[in-house]
Formats: C-alpha cells, structure tokens, sequence
C-alpha cells in the first residue's frame, strides 16, 4: 500500500508539473500539527496545545502546517489511528471554513485557512479504511508555494466512536510528504495522543532535528 501510495504521488506530480523546471531542495523542510482550530495560522509553538476531555461521538481536527518549505505545487497525507476509536470524516480537505462546532474538546468557532498550495487543486488515489486515510494532492495552477515560515496544508477531523470516553486515549500518526514536477520530499512523520495531556508529539524528521540544532 505505502509502496502504491508513493508511486501515485510522483506520478500525479509529474502529469501535472512537467513543463515545470526541477524545484530547489526541501532538506530543510518539516511540518507541524495545530489544535488549536480557532485562531487562524500556526502559533509558531513547536508542541501543539493538548487535547483532553473528548468523549464519545465527538470531532477530533488537526490544522497540518508545512515549514521552511521551498518551491512546492504538492502534497500526499498518510495518515493512521486505531480504527475501533475513530472514523475519519468528510470535514476533513485542504481548507477550512469558518463555523461553530464542538472539536478537540471544546465549543469554539473554527478559524477559516486557505491552502498554500495555488490554483485550484487535484486530489487522486484517495483511500480512506478501517483506521487509515492516504490521499495525494496536486495544484492545477500557479506557480507553485515557497514557505518561509508556515504555510497550511491540509484539514484532518476524526469522529470518535459512541462508545469512546474521555478517559480513553487515541494515537494519531500523520505523514506527510511534498513535491514539484515529479521530486518528492518526504517530511516524516508526527504522532499526537488525544486525551493525553502528558504526551508531546512524537517527531521522526531530519529537517526537525537539524533547525532543533540550529535553534
């Protein structure tokens, strides 16, 4: 499945891109989780705000913000969970509308985002399953997305399972990678716990780790 969902995302990158020179390296490039739906951007805080007192029946939205990225018109999401927890919903895209909702916990209004990415944008090889949700996206327009600070992505909403409580807790694992005419850089991957206040997000990114050094 991985190995399918990588040869989709290069092959949708380079139908679409291929009058488009090679883009500059994304080694620096890294991306982050916001939960905190209602103010609009990334709060530029490395952890994200925890989120605890989920309960049954109950929207879970993460905001995926890219870093320091350069040149980029695409993306692909793999992201996984305990499937008897949680179900993926049709709120999630790559925008975010204003509206009153109780998510991540709480009553607030959601602030709207607009993606970074420019014109109007392509999703194909979309796979939602039991636990599981990958999908591929590629502008059809522009010039392509420099993000010199943070530039958001994509708009990720769980509903959790009637019989989920507010004492149980619930992994989500979100990966994401970015690419231009056909190069794709991979950005790792990040782990956030619901109902968990303890627990920070987990990193696997070399790009994270190198501007940690640096910092």
């Amino acid at each position: 499945m991985k190995k399918r969902f990588a040869i989709i995302f290069t092959l949708v990158l380079t139908m679409a891109f291929s009058a488009i020179c090679f883009a500059g390296p994304n080694d620096q490039a890294s991306f982050w989780i916001d939960t905190d739906l209602a103010t609009a951007g990334y709060p530029g805080d490395l952890s994200p705000v925890a989120v605890s007192g989920v309960g049954g029946g109950e929207y879970v939205g993460l905001a995926i913000f890219a870093y320091n990225a350069g040149k980029f018109n695409g993306f692909a999401i793999d992201v996984s969970w305990d499937g008897t927890k949680a179900d993926y919903d049709a709120k999630s895209g790559t925008a975010i509308t204003s509206e009153s909702i109780k998510i991540n916990g709480a009553d607030i209004t959601t602030a709207a985002e607009v993606n970074i990415i420019p014109g109007s944008i392509l999703a194909i090889g979309e796979a939602i399953g039991d636990g599981s949700y990958v999908n591929n996206f590629a502008s059809l327009g522009g010039n392509g997305s420099t993000v010199l600070a943070w530039g958001y992505v994509y708009y990720l909403v769980l509903k959790t399972k009637a019989s989920f409580t507010a004492s149980d807790k619930l992994e989500i694992t979100v990966k994401i990678s970015i690419g231009d005419a056909g190069v794709v850089t991979d950005l790792g991957s990040k782990t956030i716990t619901i109902n968990d206040i303890s627990t920070d997000v987990k990193v696997k990114s070399w790009g994270e780790v190198k501007k940690q050094l640096k910092d």
